[in-house]
């Protein structure tokens, strides 16, 4: 297991209040690492101080063994790449334009760059919106825009060691043809040796996404492992508040979570 992004003894307090506990985590190149867990539990709280949004209280983030704050800004960038829940854009750009706004930390060159703006926007089954203003669109839309933009960022090995791609709810504006789309697109990027790690509120998305489910509670881990260890009853019970049935996914072998 090749680490490229790790938290040693991470913990965010803002004005008193305790975000995220002391945390270790780690997250390999190559693996699927999805954040589950109820609202107000720390899960974007600690994708923020795996970004560097956030400074942590205690602790540090390495990337690639080497501190995330020594990091050069655009180094930092061919390397590491976080697609928010909300993403602020309030400029009537085309939407290769915003695409290509992923290509901002490269010195590839023009034609290069919109080699990579085609290929991310055919990834996310957005050729067709490549001229529409990006104001225009749907929230779906933007969400799958935004998606293309940071796959264009990480599109290529980078010079500065492993890369890794952290994602808030990235499923919450998708249709369900566009959720069975992220999900092949982010296996697909994994298969690569980009190590993914997602935010995610669905537990059945997540068991069929991720090689490891890491479940928080009131700003700590609870519970890391591979789905099948993790997503138990009792734990889920004692998380999340509510009594589930297990079943085995007849098509894909992923724990199924029942109400």
């Amino acid at each position: 297991m090749r680490v490229a992004l790790c938290s040693e003894g991470a913990s965010l307090t803002i004005q008193h209040k305790t975000l995220l506990q002391t945390t270790d985590l780690q997250l390999a190149a190559g693996e699927i690492t999805a954040i589950c867990g109820p609202n107000g539990a720390g899960k974007t709280s600690l994708l923020r101080v795996l970004t560097g949004d956030a400074i942590t209280s205690t602790g540090r983030i390495c990337l690639n063994d080497q501190s995330l704050g020594d990091w050069a800004a655009a180094d930092r960038a061919q390397t590491l790449a976080v697609l928010p829940q909300h993403s602020s854009l309030e400029f009537a750009f085309a939407v290769e334009d915003v695409v290509a706004l992923g290509r901002t930390p490269h010195n590839s060159g023009y034609q290069h760059d919109r080699q990579v703006v085609n290929a991310a926007l055919a990834a996310i089954d957005g050729e067709q919106l490549r001229q529409r203003n990006y104001m225009a669109l749907s929230g779906g839309e933007q969400q799958r825009v935004q998606l293309a933009r940071v796959l264009a960022q990480l599109w290529e090995p980078s010079p500065h060691g492993e890369r890794h791609l952290l994602l808030d709810e990235p499923t919450a504006s998708l249709d369900l043809a566009h959720q069975a789309l992220l999900l092949n697109v982010l296996k697909n990027f994994a298969a690569q040796g980009v190590g993914i790690c997602v935010v995610m509120h669905d537990l059945n998305l997540a068991a069929r996404l991720a090689n490891r489910l890491v479940i928080m509670q009131s700003g700590a881990i609870v519970a890391s492992g591979s789905p099948a260890e993790v997503l138990q009853a009792e734990l889920i019970a004692r998380v999340f508040g509510v009594q589930i049935e297990l079943v085995t996914h007849p098509k894909h072998g992923s724990p199924l979570v029942i109400l």
